[in-house]
This record gives C-alpha cells, structure tokens and sequence, in this order.
C-alpha cells in the first residue's frame, strides 16, 4: 500500500503544459500566476508574456486588468471588440494606470477609434514595436 499523496508539482512539465491548453489562457493566469513556484512561472512564461484578452466576460477582464495585467510582465496583448463590445476602450482608458513599460506589441481587434496623441502617449510608455489596429475589413498599422 503506497501512502505517498502526489501534488501537482510532482508531474512533469509536459503534462503541466498539457493541463493548460485545456484552460483558457486567463484561467491559466489566475491557477498558476501567484504560485510562489519559480518553475510555474519558468512553465506559463508564455502566458504571461503574450497575452489574448479577447474570449472572455466583462467581469474576468476586469479581473485580468484589476489583478494581473499590474503585476504581468506582458510584451505581445490582444483586445478584441467582437465578444465584449468596447472592451478595447475600456482598456484605453485603464492603460494610464497599468505598467506596459515592456509591452512590444499591441493588437487591438474589431477598434473603431483610436486617437493618434493615445499612439504617442503609448510610444513614450512602452517599448512598443508593433501597433495593429483592425476594424472590421480595415487593417490600420504602424
């Protein structure tokens, strides 16, 4: 009789990784995010640094903006307007208050409006390299 009870850190990381395509990328965040474990964080690097905000309710945005956008080290993040309509504009007029100092690229889906001085104010912000902006058939980069 084995008396030995496993954990989740007993598995190898390959099965780790394969738990985490079965979650979305933000239930990902919220299970693993705040394990003091460096190999979790070493394991969801990704999710942390690429970012797709674009299924998900109004509520579990808000929980990504209000608990880990702050705190994630975030270089490549996706909005969407198509499930949540002015999601991206909600995230503009949080952004003044969120750390994109390492945000590379930003793609923002289904965006109506953008204003040029929100562009330079971000240019000045962060390390941004890559700015998409897509609306409907229209694909504005720069």
């Amino acid at each position: 009789k084995c008396n030995r009870v496993s954990q989740l850190l007993d598995l190898p990381d390959e099965v780790l990784l394969m738990i985490c395509r079965y979650l979305q990328p933000v239930g990902v965040l919220r299970a693993f995010f705040k394990s003091t474990s460096d190999r979790l964080h070493s394991l969801i690097l990704d999710y942390r640094t690429n970012l797709v905000l674009s299924a998900l309710s109004y509520a579990e945005f808000r929980l990504v903006a209000d608990e880990l956008l702050p705190y994630l080290e975030t270089s490549q993040l996706t909005l969407s307007n198509s499930n949540i309509p002015c999601l991206v504009e909600h995230f503009l007029s949080l952004c003044h208050q969120l750390p994109l100092n390492n945000l590379r690229k930003l793609t923002l889906n289904s965006c109506t409006n953008i204003s040029s001085s929100f562009v330079v104010w971000l240019s000045n912000q962060s390390k941004l390299e890559d700015l998409n902006v897509y609306n409907g058939d229209l694909e504005v980069g720069a």
